[in-house]
């Protein structure tokens, strides 16, 4: 039993309560009573709060709530006093503590029961909050039913002179024909210009290694690339290389938001993963970069029987992201992510870490496991394409770019 067992209990009350009445606080709220998982748990509260925030944004400050952090918005209603200040305490609680679920980062399981306990006090706050505007609403419109009594009040409410009522008909018209103008000329003015970037544009993150040994690191950032890979098979996504998000590597990395700013892209990737024995686990999450809001998360845990085992949560990964993101597949697509390259287990352990040495530089390591991994799996495409390129950088890209070949050039040119 989770230690947060008595708090989920409480939500689970509410969610009983409000079943019906607000469709996407209950699929959020339900999500979280479901999971078992304590990342999960930080995730569904953070975006239970996201929905109420938004819905308070829209109803209290009057606009809509665009691209800004949740906090932005949380402090707006606090200045204004907009909010109670204990809910907007209560709020801000939630928002700080559930940032450490949703980012990979360590925390103690412990803080999941505050952060269930601010749900519960923001929820139960917002279901009366949302009476009270209802009772609200209603008044007037019983006070128009009472003033409206007779033929004549109405008749003497509804009516617009001839000259008056051609004035508006001709004012109307205008206002058409004057958008309608803006819109073709702006369509005229457009043709020629650069199209915008694609509104998918993806960073996958380097994944952390939350095992207890870095030895399982090859292992964690083989599923990154290869979710990477993945992604990048799918034509209505633009998704960055490794070598632009590298960088990332590790826990002192910048916001979000910064990073989705300086690589340019609308939507980030990450996740952290540990191997122990033949199982992994892993937790990935899709983020909006420019503020924050996740979109989809979701935590994998299996035991390693065969290969299939982990290409098919890479898969699923990749599929997740489509579905979120709401893009198109072709069925050629689908069938590439779905490939499996070997049914081997030790011939894709040899190429994982091959291709780790080879980032590293290590190319006699990587040629050395490229060769091990064909031992065990002659067909396995990928060992071969990397030891291809072992072998253009030992010695094609020697020869060409040697002192005597450059010689060559300049005295040619």
């Amino acid at each position: 039993m989770q230690i947060w067992a008595t708090e989920i209990k409480e939500l689970e009350s509410l969610y009983i309560s409000l079943k019906g009445r607000f469709p996407e606080l209950e699929k959020e709220l339900e999500q979280l009573i479901e999971t078992k998982d304590a990342n999960v748990v930080m995730l569904y509260s953070r975006r239970c709060l996201e929905i109420i925030v938004t819905d308070l944004c829209e109803s209290e400050l009057k606009r809509p709530r665009g691209s800004e952090p949740l906090k932005g918005i949380i402090d707006k209603l606090s200045h204004e006093k907009k909010v109670p200040s204990n809910i907007i305490a209560s709020m801000e609680g939630l928002n700080t503590l559930s940032t450490f679920g949703t980012h990979p980062k360590d925390f103690d399981p412990e803080q999941v029961k505050p952060v269930l306990n601010n749900l519960d006090i923001i929820i139960k706050w917002y279901l009366k909050y949302k009476e009270t505007r209802t009772d609200i609403k209603a008044e007037p419109s019983e006070e128009i039913r009472q003033e409206i009594t007779s033929t004549e009040d109405v008749k003497k409410s509804i009516t617009i002179s001839k000259k008056r009522l051609t004035g508006l008909l001709a004012g109307l018209i205008a206002i058409i024909m004057t958008v309608f103008v803006v819109l073709f000329f702006s369509k005229i003015i457009s043709i020629g210009k650069p199209a915008k970037e694609l509104e998918k544009s993806i960073a996958i993150l380097p994944f952390f290694n939350d095992s207890p040994s870095d030895s399982n690191q090859y292992f964690i950032n083989g599923i990154m690339e290869e979710v990477l890979n993945n992604l990048q098979k799918i034509k209505d996504f633009r998704v960055l290389s490794r070598t632009s998000t590298v960088q990332y590597k590790g826990t002192d990395r910048p916001t979000i938001p910064e990073i989705a700013k300086k690589l340019n892209v609308s939507y980030i990737v990450e996740g952290s993963g540990q191997k122990y024995g033949n199982s992994y686990r892993l937790r990935v999450q899709l983020i909006v970069g420019n503020n924050e809001r996740h979109l989809w998360a979701e935590s994998y845990e299996k035991e390693i029987l065969e290969t299939k085992d982990i290409y098919s949560t890479q898969s699923e990964i990749a599929q997740s992201v489509v579905s979120a993101l709401k893009a198109t597949i072709t069925p050629e697509e689908k069938q590439l992510i779905n490939k499996i390259p070997t049914k081997n287990l030790t011939a894709y352990s040899f190429y994982q870490q091959g291709r780790e040495e080879y980032i590293k530089g290590s190319l006699q390591k990587a040629e050395d496991l490229y060769k091990k991994s064909l031992k065990y799996d002659p067909t396995f495409a990928q060992a071969y394409s990397g030891l291809a390129t072992v072998y253009w950088d030992k010695h094609l890209v020697k020869e060409y770019f040697s002192e005597n070949f450059m010689d060559s050039v300049l005295i040619l040119t």
